[in-house]
């Protein structure tokens, strides 16, 4: 696997509330690893939840055995199951974070298989010549609205509660993580796209395929690393120039 990502302010937000991480090498018994984490909770405390979410989740992986492919997405779920407590019992013990969560959306490949975790309205995607392809669902208000028929497409981009999320780690002492394996086709090269609604909010899918255009099937691997780094400056620097009311994350996979 071969990455990249990048995290943006935005254009109206005073801080970053966005944390990612992003790596192609072994992270314990895992062969790669990769998490977008969006917080909510006010002044600085997002930043808090997503940053701890990230490094406990990590923490978790890097402590624990996870030695059978099989056991992936239990591993996943324990490790979100440890990331959500840390961040709910820092928010109870500290008056200046109660409240605080964050969106977390993880992933990690092996043998033609992406296997992922995911809460709140982080986004991960499927992208090849044959399209793009959410495969994450969101844990909103609108999506909810969106699925029982009580609003169509056109007003679910203006609504007033658009931005309320119906799951994130860190609110609740529980959290149940939508859990799933996608087996993708191996006789086209596959990209995976993960970001926080940052993205989204301001760029829909057709955009954001046609920025990225897969054209680079015969690159080498030095190459595909520059082409990676410029489609996800090219996203971001898009998101920007439509105003970017909320803070930006990116991450951009290729299977190599």
């Amino acid at each position: 696997m071969l990455s990249f990502g990048k995290t943006d302010i935005g254009k109206i937000r005073e801080t970053n509330e966005d944390n990612i991480f992003f790596s192609d090498k072994k992270i314990g018994d895992l062969n790669n690893l990769y998490i977008i984490c969006d917080g909510m909770g006010g002044h600085k405390a997002g930043d808090v939840a997503s940053k701890l979410a990230i490094e406990s989740f990590l923490d978790y992986v890097k402590k624990n055995a996870c030695e059978d492919k099989n056991m992936i997405l239990d591993f996943f779920v324990s490790a979100g199951n440890y990331a959500n407590k840390i961040v709910y019992d820092a928010g109870r013990e500290n008056f200046d974070y109660e409240g605080m969560g964050t969106t977390l959306s993880a992933c990690c490949f092996f043998d033609k298989k992406i296997y992922c975790l995911h809460a709140g309205d982080s986004r991960i995607y499927r992208i090849n010549n044959s399209g793009l392809r959410q495969l994450s669902r969101d844990h909103s208000y609108i999506n909810e609205m969106l699925k029982s028929g009580k609003i169509n497409s056109e007003e679910a981009k203006n609504h007033p509660k658009k931005n309320i999320i119906t799951r994130a780690v860190g609110i609740e002492e529980n959290i149940k993580f939508d859990a799933f394996i996608f087996d993708f086709d191996s006789s086209q090269k596959n990209y995976f796209l993960m970001c926080s609604d940052g993205l989204n909010c301001v760029l829909d899918d057709y955009e954001i395929f046609d920025l990225i255009k897969i054209n680079n099937l015969d690159l080498g691997q030095e190459k595909i690393n520059i082409w990676l780094k410029e489609k996800v400056n090219n996203l971001i620097d898009a998101a920007n120039r439509n105003g970017a009311p909320d803070n930006i994350s990116v991450i951009l996979i290729c299977g190599v």
